[in-house]
C-alpha cells in the first residue's frame, strides 16, 4: 500500500474525522514534521492515541525525497531535484534576492534579502509551449497537494522561503484542486505565507481563472501571454487554440474587476517572432485599459529542443521603452538566474530512459553509430572512479538530467585526460589544443567539444548499454 503524504490536507483531515480525531490537531503534526524532518509519529506530543495508529498505518512525513540540490555559479540560485514516491522526478528552484539592490520609480526599493521558491504542479505538461523544456516531456501526472507542499518543505530546510511562484513544471490550473488545496495550507499555520506572496502562473485556462479569485482570494495571478495576437500565440503555444485571446482578455477583465488587483503579464522575448516594435505597440493597445505589470523574459536556451533565439538587449530595451513611454505600462525585465544549472525560466525538464528518443530526429544508421561511440566513451569513464562526485555524475549522464551540467560538474582532471577524450570524441575543431593551452579541466573541455546532437546520441546509447557495461560500483 502506498502511503499518503501527511501534507495532503484533505486526506489527513478526512481520516482524522473518520477516526474521531479533531482535525485541529493536523497543524500540530505539520509543525512537528517541519521542525523534525526525520521524526517518528510517536515522538509528536499530545495527540490522541487514535491519531498515532492512523498516522503509522496510512501516512509518511514526506513521500518525496530531495535527490540533489545544485547551486548556480551566480551564488543565489539553487535547483532541487525531488524524487516522488512513484519514482518520477520534479524540479523546483530557490532564488535569492536582495530588494534593496533594485530601484523603483528612481528610488531604492525598501525591504531586504528574501528567497522565492519556484514550484512545480505536475510531472511534465500538456501545454506543449515550444520555448519551454518542460513542454517537451509531455504530460505524465498531476502532483497531489502534499507533493506540491513537500517541495516547500524541502526548500525551507535550505533557505527561509518568503515567496512562492507556481512557475515550475506543469500548468497549475490544469491541476486546480491540488494547487488550491496546497495554497490554502501554505497560507495557514504552520507555513503562514501571505497570499500576496504567492503567484500562480497560467497559459490562460479560462474556466479556472474565473474560479480562482473566489477560491483563493488575494493571491497574484500571472498570465503567460507571450504574444499580442492570437496567431502568434498559437504558433508558439499550441494550447492557445483552446483559449482564444479575446475570451481570455474578457476573463481577465472580469477577474480584475472582482479582485481589484494588478495582473502580471509574462512575455517571453523570441528573436524575430514577437519582439519587434510593432509587437510592443500591439501589446500596449491590448493592455492599456488594464492594471498590469508586464514582465519581459529573455528566452533561455534549451538546446535542440527549440530553434528559437534570445532577443538582443537592444530589442528588449526598445520593447520596454515603448510599453512604458507610449502606454504608461509598468514593464520589467526578468533577471536571468540559474541558467548554468538549467534552472532558469523554461529550462526545467526531467527525462528518463527512452523518452530521450523523441528528441532525436536521427536516422537508424546514425543511432547505430552512436552506440559504438558510447562504448568508446564508457571505456574512458573509469578515469572518474576516484572522484567522490562520480556516482552523481554517472546518474546525471545516464538519466539525461541536465547532461551539460553533468559534464561540467566533473572534478578537475590532469590535462592528459583531455587528449584521451578528444580522440574518442572525434575532435575536429582543435578544441583539444585550445583547452590544453588554456589549462582547462576535463569538464570544461567536454562541455565545449560535445555538440548537442552528439550529446543526445551519447545519452541514448548510454541508457542502452549502462546496465550491461558498468559494474555495480559505477552506479
Amino acid at each position: 500500500m502506498a502511503y499518503k503524504s501527511v501534507f495532503d490536507a484533505s486526506a489527513i483531515k478526512s481520516e482524522f474525522q473518520s477516526a474521531g480525531v479533531n482535525p485541529n490537531f493536523v497543524p500540530l503534526v505539520w509543525k512537528h514534521v517541519l521542525q523534525n524532518p526525520h521524526c517518528r509519529w510517536d515522538e509528536i506530543p499530545s495527540l490522541p492515541s487514535a491519531a498515532y495508529t492512523l498516522l503509522n498505518s496510512k501516512f509518511k512525513p514526506c513521500t518525496s525525497t530531495l535527490h540533489s540540490a545544485e547551486n548556480s555559479s551566480d551564488g543565489v540560485t539553487t535547483k532541487l531535484l525531488i524524487k516522488l514516491q512513484n519514482e518520477e522526478f520534479v524540479e523546483a528552484v530557490i532564488m535569492r534576492y536582495d530588494t534593496r539592490l533594485g530601484k523603483y520609480d528612481g528610488k531604492p526599493r525598501p525591504g531586504g534579502p528574501r528567497s522565492t521558491l519556484c514550484i512545480s504542479s505536475q510531472v511534465g505538461c500538456k501545454m506543449g509551449c515550444k520555448f519551454c523544456a518542460t513542454g517537451s516531456m509531455g504530460f505524465k501526472s498531476n502532483l497531489s497537494s502534499g507533493e506540491i507542499l513537500e517541495q516547500l518543505v524541502h526548500a525551507s530546510r535550505i533557505s527561509a522561503i518568503r515567496n512562492v511562484v507556481f512557475m515550475g513544471m506543469g500548468e497549475p490550473l490544469n491541476n486546480y484542486s491540488a494547487v488550491v488545496e496546497a495554497i490554502r495550507v501554505m497560507t495557514a499555520p504552520p507555513f503562514q505565507l501571505s497570499p500576496k506572496k504567492i503567484t500562480v502562473s497560467t497559459v490562460g485556462v479560462i474556466h479556472a481563472i474565473s474560479k480562482l479569485q473566489r477560491d483563493v482570494p488575494n493571491l497574484n495571478l500571472a498570465v503567460s501571454l507571450h504574444a499580442p495576437v492570437q496567431d502568434i500565440r498559437c504558433q508558439i503555444m499550441p494550447a492557445a487554440r483552446a483559449f482564444p485571446l479575446e475570451r481570455l482578455m474578457n476573463t481577465l477583465r472580469e477577474y480584475q474587476t472582482s479582485s481589484q488587483q494588478k495582473i502580471f503579464i509574462e512575455y517571453i522575448m523570441l528573436d524575430g517572432v514577437n519582439d519587434e516594435e510593432q509587437h510592443a505597440h500591439l501589446l500596449g493597445k491590448l493592455l492599456e485599459t488594464f492594471q498590469v505589470v508586464v514582465n519581459l523574459i529573455p528566452f533561455n536556451p534549451i538546446g535542440s529542443l527549440s530553434s528559437y533565439k534570445t532577443s538582443s538587449d537592444e530589442k528588449v530595451t526598445i520593447f520596454q521603452r515603448t510599453l512604458r513611454g507610449t502606454y504608461n505600462i509598468r514593464t520589467t525585465v526578468r533577471k536571468q538566474m540559474g541558467q548554468d544549472i538549467s534552472g532558469a525560466c523554461g529550462q526545467l525538464v526531467w527525462c528518463q530512459g527512452m523518452d530521450l528518443l523523441q528528441y532525436c530526429g536521427s536516422s537508424q544508421d546514425q543511432q547505430e553509430s552512436s552506440f559504438a561511440f558510447a562504448h568508446e566513451l564508457l571505456d574512458l569513464l573509469p578515469i572518474l572512479h576516484h572522484s567522490s562526485a562520480n556516482s552523481d555524475i554517472q546518474f546525471k549522464i545516464r538519466n539525461g538530467s541536465n547532461i551539460l551540467l553533468g559534464l561540467r560538474s566533473l572534478v578537475k582532471r590532469p590535462i592528459q585526460h583531455i587528449q584521451d577524450f578528444s580522440g574518442c570524441l572525434g575532435d575536429t575543431n582543435g578544441l583539444c589544443n585550445i583547452a590544453i593551452n588554456q589549462t582547462c579541466d576535463l569538464g570544461t573541455y567536454l562541455s565545449r567539444a560535445l555538440t548537442s546532437a552528439r550529446l543526445k546520441f551519447m545519452i541514448i546509447s548510454l541508457k542502452h548499454t549502462a546496465e550491461s557495461t558498468m559494474t555495480p560500483r559505477d552506479v
